[in-house]
C-alpha cells in the first residue's frame, strides 16, 4: 500500500488502519538511513520501535543504555527485550508490522527517528554510541 506524502496531522493518523499503519512506519524506515539500523545495537533491519512518550530522565536512559521513548527510535528484538524488561511506565515498544499503534504513538514516529534521537543525545551533551549486545557474539 502506498500513502499520500506526509507530514500526516494528528487527525489523519487516527484514522489509519492496520495497513495503513505499517505502510506509514515502513515509509518513516525508508526515509532516513538510520532508521534502517538498531538504534541502540545497529543490527539491521529493526522490527521494533518504542514511540511513545514518558516523562523520565535522560540521565536514567544514559545509564541503562536504552532509547527513552520520546524520540520514536526504531529498535531490533533483542533491545525491545531491554526495553520491556523496564517496565511500560519508562519504555514502550510496539512491533512496526503487528501491533495496531495509536496516533499519538504514530506522531512520535513520524516527528522522530534514530538520527534524531541521536541529535537529542549530542546536543546534551552525551555521545551516543550503539553498544553490542551483552548475547552477542
Amino acid at each position: 500500500m502506498v500513502l499520500a506524502n506526509g507530514p500526516f496531522t494528528y487527525a489523519e493518523l487516527g484514522t489509519f488502519n492496520q495497513d495503513q499503519q505499517n505502510a506509514f512506519l515502513q515509509s518513516i524506515v525508508e526515509s532516513d538511513p538510520t532508521n534502517a539500523l538498531c538504534f541502540d545495537c545497529l543490527t539491521p533491519k529493526p522490527e521494533w520501535a518504542s514511540g511513545n512518550h514518558q516523562p523520565v530522565s535522560l540521565l536514567l536512559f544514559v545509564l541503562m543504555r536504552v532509547t527513552p521513548v520520546t524520540h520514536g527510535a526504531f529498535i531490533c528484538i533483542r533491545c525491545s527485550g531491554t526495553h520491556r524488561s523496564l517496565g511500560v511506565h519508562l519504555t514502550f515498544v510496539q512491533s512496526v508490522g503487528l501491533d495496531k499503534w495509536k496516533a499519538d504513538n504514530l506522531m512520535y514516529m513520524q516527528l522522530g527517528g534514530n538520527d534524531r534521537a541521536r541529535k537529542f543525545y549530542e546536543s546534551h551533551g552525551t555521545h551516543w554510541k550503539a553498544f553490542k549486545p551483552v548475547d552477542a557474539k
